[in-house]
């Protein structure tokens, strides 16, 4: 048998060992050919011209936008040597898994085009186009693409409130006014003082026809409520009530009890709750003392249950407190977090939320403990943890998917289920949150920050308003 000839062994040798793939082919280390897209592929070209540079998919990740991809990818440049004690703690806290995405844009857009419903779960009953909408506001991608859209400039603001339909934003200045935007058109569209003789620390919107109705409150201890015309004139405010300590009182925590717009609450420093109905101004509020041991409880956030007349309490100690409206003598039940987490501070609950049906309770402690509870079953063991200090806090998601928090540092997101950090912006207009508040229906976010004035508005890559 003759051996090959020489041009014969280099054209065997051309076929065996190829100087060039195309485009759309890539050979990796094991010798395997890895198909690719083009964008991929232009993307490995540039790396094989430029084999100093670091081979990466193309970001668009600016300050200002929420990134996920830095919490759990390894970043070898010079920078990250930089990264100080406290964000090495940070990212310590971001050691679980993140859950895979279970909301698929092609196939939502196919199901919302042909207008048929997947008919799983909540979204029983709705629309195809009110399915696909829910779906994006619940999803990964909406939490993970959050980028900073606008910043109204109103100075540095001390409250924050959507109304019911989402279009406006109420806030409070330094000067005791109560401002009402536009967010979307970047207008304000009413200025005025209601009454206070102090910081107004909390504005809520209250659902009625026809005018704009707005309740604050303040460090003074007063709750007042506002009623704008909408054929003009100026705005008309009136006194509710006062927690009786003024010294003590602060500012009350309001809110508006769902589905009953005519009926609000509120609890104080000074442990008192108030009930009052809008519909008989003239009769006192009901009022109920909250006492441990004959000591008042000092109280920091209340929150109701979206669906019955219970509500829960938090204050100056670790219990959690549920009463129901219809018989207020004595709480129904308490539940104290088993916290194995204890690290020497007398604990205080700063927050409590209810989530969208009232079948768990969030408590965020000051020891940067924050708990899931099962309001169900009423049992101090928690369904989960979530490490963190924070300073806001609110449930994100038409299901409350997410927990959305904001500390000195950052804004960040928990998933619910996993514990699992998803998204963190370090940006600084993203630090030292002061107040934070979601829209009623899309995947909106309104903050404001103790050290930049204005109010920030952040909304996903790719929704524009």
């Amino acid at each position: 048998m003759e051996s090959p000839s020489s041009s014969d062994r280099q054209t065997i040798r051309d076929f065996q060992e190829p100087e060039e793939l195309t485009d759309a082919a890539q050979l990796s280390n094991d010798g395997v050919i890895n198909i690719v897209g083009p964008e991929e592929s232009a993307s490995y070209t540039n790396h094989m011209l430029n084999p100093n540079q670091e081979f990466r998919e193309d970001s668009s990740d600016s300050d200002d936008s929420f990134n996920s991809e830095d919490i759990y990818s390894d970043n070898d440049d010079d920078s990250a040597q930089s990264i100080d004690l406290e964000d090495k703690n940070f990212h310590g806290v971001m050691g679980e898994t993140k859950p895979m995405c279970s909301w698929n844009c092609d196939k939502e857009l196919i199901l919302r085009e042909h207008n048929i419903v997947n008919r799983i779960g909540w979204r029983d009953g709705h629309t195809s186009n009110q399915s696909f909408g829910q779906g994006f506001t619940g999803s990964r991608q909406a939490v993970e693409n959050l980028t900073l859209l606008k910043t109204l400039q109103s100075g540095f603001a001390y409250s924050l409130n959507f109304n019911r339909d989402g279009n406006l934003i109420c806030t409070s200045t330094q000067s005791c006014k109560i401002v009402i935007w536009d967010w979307a058109n970047n207008k304000a569209l009413h200025k005025f003082r209601p009454g206070h003789r102090n910081l107004i620390m909390q504005t809520k919107f209250i659902s009625s026809n026809g005018c704009l109705d707005i309740l604050s409150s303040s460090q003074d201890g007063q709750v007042f409520r506002t009623v704008i015309s909408p054929s003009g004139g100026l705005p008309k405010s009136e006194c509710l009530f006062n927690h009786s300590d003024v010294q003590m009182a602060s500012h009350p925590e309001i809110l508006i009890v769902p589905h009953r717009p005519d009926e609000i609450m509120s609890a104080g420093k000074d442990g008192i709750v108030k009930i009052f109905d809008l519909r008989a101004p003239s009769v006192e509020a009901t009022t109920l003392h909250v006492r441990k041991v004959e000591k008042y409880i000092s109280l920091h956030s209340i929150a109701h249950h979206p669906l019955s007349p219970e509500f829960c309490l938090g204050g100056d100690d670790e219990r959690v407190r549920i009463y129901d409206r219809r018989k207020l003598t004595k709480p129904i039940h308490e539940m104290t977090p088993h916290n194995p987490y204890k690290q020497g501070l007398s604990p205080e609950i700063n927050f409590v939320r209810y989530n969208h049906n009232g079948s768990e309770i969030l408590a965020c402690f000051n020891d940067a403990n924050n708990f899931l509870l099962d309001s169900r079953n009423y049992s101090d063991d928690f369904l989960h943890h979530y490490k963190e200090r924070v300073s806001q806090v609110k449930f994100f998601g038409p299901r409350t998917e997410y927990i959305v928090a904001g500390n000195a540092s950052n804004i960040f997101f928990w998933d619910k289920n996993t514990e699992a950090i998803i998204s963190v912006n370090r940006s600084k207009k993203a630090t030292f949150v002061g107040h934070l508040e979601v829209h009623p229906w899309i995947p909106v976010l309104a903050t404001t920050s103790n050290n930049e004035s204005g109010i920030h508005i952040w909304i996903p890559n790719g929704l524009n308003l």
